[in-house]
């Protein structure tokens, strides 16, 4: 097929790539409005472009002409147009770090806004100028109206995910086998209750199969999870059992020392009893720093990482001052307040000051952090107001992140 008649083609077809250019740029004002700007947020309308390219251009215009009688082309265009749509989502969540089942449900709920708003319009069999204004209109003043409850989604957490899945797969397949089944067997267009039963029959089916995959999946995710936090978990407890022994045994020898002290000074001159008190005052410090391995909160996952930190720092020359004794992260999740933790220990590595402290003040977590970059390193402490977005979305939270010659004070609110 030649340049030309390709042309000649897309100029045939229009209106229907008008109006499938117009829902594309509509799903993604939504989607990016339910998600909010985050990392690799590109990749959604790009993605978008590519299978606009591909399926609507190259299938439903093109192929369509050289193919459209034929039944492979119609169980074809039917795949291709479900499975772009699948893998456009799981690529977006995975590459998001959102759940499946919330960015399913949230493109699904953009394509029924453009749906719903376009395919009425397309009734009125306007010209396609008119059309494309009116569709452009009636969108604006909706997003407008819904654009708040819009946001709201972005905190939202999907609390029955299996089901949540399972109904959504079913209406992918459904309406993949349907279109097949529609597309290739006349008959079946007398009989539309039949071929809507036999596509959720089996559609939900297979969905129910897709589903109990990703649902174990993520079961032996947790299962593995909960095997680390309480490996960690009982090295954490026997750190504190050796610390208990190692502080029973510096009291009885405290005590000791100071006994056989106090007989010594007695037949000792002054110069001399000065020399002792001072040597065993370095003794009690030396055997004091061994043991200040502090517990810095009551949650063993924070003050495990706190204690790692410690060490770490420690072996370093780093200097730190660590204070989580009024840490309660309330609502906030586990895994965040670790992922939070983590981030600061990741600046960390490259401070020669390390100042973390975090207490609960009112209804929030504060975490207040100085770093102090080192005088010579080749790479600088890098920290921007992204790295918290998600959770300052997520908890209604703020974040102030300050630098002056050399250090960098970081206070994160987060409402607990």
């Amino acid at each position: 097929m030649s340049i030309g008649m390709i042309l000649h083609l897309l100029a045939q077809d229009r209106t229907m790539l008008i109006e499938a250019l117009l829902g594309n740029i509509l799903i993604c004002i939504v989607v990016y409005t339910l998600f909010g700007k985050r990392k690799y947020d590109w990749f959604f309308p790009a993605a978008c472009a590519v299978r606009y390219i591909f399926y609507n251009i190259g299938l439903l215009s093109i192929w369509n002409a050289m193919y459209g009688t034929q039944n492979w082309y119609k169980i074809t265009m039917s795949t291709c147009a479900t499975a772009t749509a699948l893998i456009l989502v799981i690529i977006t969540a995975i590459l998001w770090k959102e759940p499946l089942s919330k960015v399913m449900v949230g493109v699904f709920a953009a394509e029924c806004i453009n749906d719903g708003i376009l395919y009425q319009v397309m009734k009125m069999k306007l010209p396609i100028i008119q059309e494309c204004f009116l569709v452009v209109f009636i969108f604006t003043v909706l997003y407008f109206i819904v654009r708040p409850l819009l946001k709201k989604y972005r905190t939202y957490i999907i609390k029955h995910e299996v089901i949540c899945l399972t109904l959504i797969f079913t209406f992918f397949i459904a309406g993949w086998l349907s279109n097949i089944l529609y597309n290739t067997s006349a008959s079946l267009h007398q009989k539309p209750m039949y071929l809507l039963a036999t596509s959720l029959f089996i559609g939900g089916g297979i969905a129910l199969g897709i589903t109990f995959v990703i649902h174990t999946r993520s079961v032996f995710q947790k299962k593995k999870e909960l095997k680390q936090n309480t490996k960690q978990m009982e090295h954490y407890y026997q750190e504190i059992q050796n610390q208990i022994k190692e502080l029973d045994d510096f009291k009885e020898i405290a005590e000791g020392t100071l006994n056989e002290l106090s007989e010594l000074t007695q037949s000792l001159s002054h110069k001399e009893k000065k020399k002792q008190i001072k040597q065993y005052i370095q003794n009690l410090e030396e055997r004091y720093q061994k043991i200040n391995q502090l517990f810095f909160c009551d949650d063993y996952l924070i003050d495990g990482l706190l204690a790692d930190l410690a060490t770490t720092c420690k072996q370093q020359n780093i200097e730190t001052d660590i204070l989580f004794q009024n840490y309660h992260r309330g609502n906030i999740s586990r895994e965040d307040s670790v992922n939070i933790l983590l981030q600061f220990i990741e600046y960390a590595k490259y401070a020669s000051k390390v100042k973390i402290h975090a207490a609960a003040i009112k209804n929030q977590l504060v975490y207040s952090v100085e770093l102090k970059e080192q005088t010579i390193s080749e790479r600088k402490i890098k920290i921007s107001p992204k790295d918290f977005k998600k959770y300052v979305k997520k908890y209604d939270g703020e974040v102030s992140i300050e630098e002056e010659s050399g250090t960098v004070r970081i206070i994160l609110g987060l409402k607990r």
